[in-house]
């Protein structure tokens, strides 16, 4: 609410006008009354208020005197003069005064109702323009000093982590198209975050709706929050976290309001899992996996709560670390720019948690009938750059081919030549945001001699070229379109 604060020498003209509407309805709170405009002053000048009214006169200051003194100190409430006179030499001096508006005595709870809703709208107006350039600055102060996109956020968040208001939503965008961010620009500017994402201010989420809500859905994604006391810095990571989210989880429409709400979900699933690998109870762990997929496409999650779900997966996954080749299929993520370099899609990472899953459970009988299907696994995370092929895993451990066939098809929830061709696109992904090798290193790497062929199967896959997904890195560019 905005702070309202009273000044008046007689009395009971102050107590009318707390009680004469019900401020609270209006958006606004009395924050204080005075009789002396030399006490008002100074407490004003303490903790400056949203708005202040005063009487035009008062023994030893007018009310126009103490908006001068107000101003003269650094406060910018916006001030309004309460008068008995319909003078215009008054109305005059107010004026050159920058004050706001002037209302007559007696007042008229008509008119002072719609002085209130004057003032709620620019008041709003004011502070989403202080908010504007508070963010405006501090991007591209960031921007000047940030040698990547990841330490730019840094630089950025760290800048307004002490900067707390309410009543202000942030809008986290991503589009390619200029028409749209025309369309956008009606009000504040967007501010360029980075490559095609921007920022835009509303003062609603009602506002932030409709400025979306006449756009082509395919031309834009967007990140919603609305903020209720939290820092600036706050509310810009849980923007960027709705946007990573849409793109993430294939939101549709495209738009997405941040919510900690499923957190306590979040945190279920991420113990359900964990208990499960521990006890090693397969099916258990399986269904929560299945579970957890179902909430993502809903939008019951959003992508850092699934990040700490990994996590919290990958430490119980090392604790069977001894087994061949998988502490190379591992991947430790820091933040969500890092899951999305990886693993675009949720569907993805889901893929590769079933793999590593089945890595480790191949040889439980509960869920792998033949003990040998367990070193089968073993032998596919340990040597996934040859040239397996079903029938040599068949002759090598001495599985009839059909048994072989079924059982893996039974444990793995898909064909050999499925599981294959994730495990070595999975690591592909890895080798090419991780390390320097050339892409035709990396195509060696994992099992394809045929640079072309490859690069097709990574598109297929990934939805982006070697080459482009190397390029943007995922940091900012989780448009797996491109």
């Amino acid at each position: 609410m905005y702070r309202v604060v009273f000044v008046d020498d007689e009395p009971w003209v102050l107590k009318s006008l707390i009680h004469f509407i019900d401020w609270p309805s209006y958006g606004f709170s009395v924050h204080a009354s005075f009789t002396d405009p030399y006490d008002a002053l100074d407490a004003v000048k303490a903790d400056p208020p949203d708005v202040i009214f005063a009487d035009i006169r008062m023994p030893g200051m007018t009310g126009l005197e103490l908006a001068q003194h107000c101003a003269a100190c650094g406060v910018d409430s916006i001030f309004i003069i309460a008068t008995a006179y319909a003078d215009f030499e008054y109305a005059r001096e107010a004026i050159e005064q920058q004050v706001f508006s002037y209302i007559l005595k007696p007042f008229e709870k008509d008119v002072l109702i719609g002085l209130t809703q004057r003032l709620q709208k620019a008041l709003q107006e004011a502070r989403l323009q202080q908010i504007y350039r508070l963010v405006r600055s501090s991007v591209l102060s960031s921007l000047t000093f940030g040698d990547d996109p990841e330490h730019t956020l840094d630089l950025l968040f760290n800048d307004l982590l002490d900067f707390v208001d309410s009543d202000y939503v942030i809008a986290a965008v991503d589009t390619r198209s200029p028409s749209t961010l025309k369309a956008l620009a009606s009000a504040l500017p967007p501010i360029t975050l980075y490559g095609t994402r921007h920022i835009l201010i509303f003062s609603t989420p009602e506002d932030a709706w409709q400025a979306f809500s006449g756009l082509p859905p395919q031309e834009f994604r967007v990140g919603l929050c609305r903020n209720c006391s939290h820092s600036l810095s706050f509310c810009m990571r849980a923007s960027l976290t709705a946007l990573y989210s849409v793109s993430f989880f294939d939101v549709a429409p495209p738009i997405l309001a941040y919510s900690d709400h499923a957190c306590g979900s979040a945190d279920r699933y991420g113990k359900r899992l964990t208990e499960s690998i521990r006890t090693q109870d397969w099916s258990a762990a399986e269904k929560t996996l299945q579970d957890l997929e179902e909430l993502s496409l809903g939008a019951g999650l959003l992508i850092h709560q699934v990040l700490r779900i990994y996590q919290e997966f990958v430490a119980c996954i090392r604790e069977f670390s001894p087994l061949a080749g998988l502490s190379d299929a591992v991947y430790s993520f820091q933040n969500i720019f890092h899951l999305c370099s990886v693993f675009p899609k949720a569907s993805q990472l889901y893929s590769h948690m079933r793999t590593l899953l089945l890595s480790i459970r191949g040889g439980d009988n509960r869920t792998a009938k033949d003990s040998r299907l367990r070193e089968v696994f073993c032998y596919i995370n340990d040597h996934y750059s040859d040239n397996i092929t079903l029938e040599f895993l068949s002759t090598h451990f001495h599985i009839s081919l059909s048994h072989l066939c079924r059982q893996f098809k039974k444990t793995a929830g898909m064909t050999f030549t499925e599981y294959l061709f994730s495990f070595r696109m999975d690591r592909a992904m890895v080798l090419l945001t991780a390390t320097d090798l050339s892409i035709t290193e990396v195509s060696e790497r994992v099992g394809y001699a045929d640079y072309f062929y490859f690069s097709k199967m990574f598109k297929k896959y990934t939805g982006r070229t070697p080459t482009r997904y190397r390029k943007d890195k995922g940091l900012y560019e989780v448009d797996s379109q491109s």
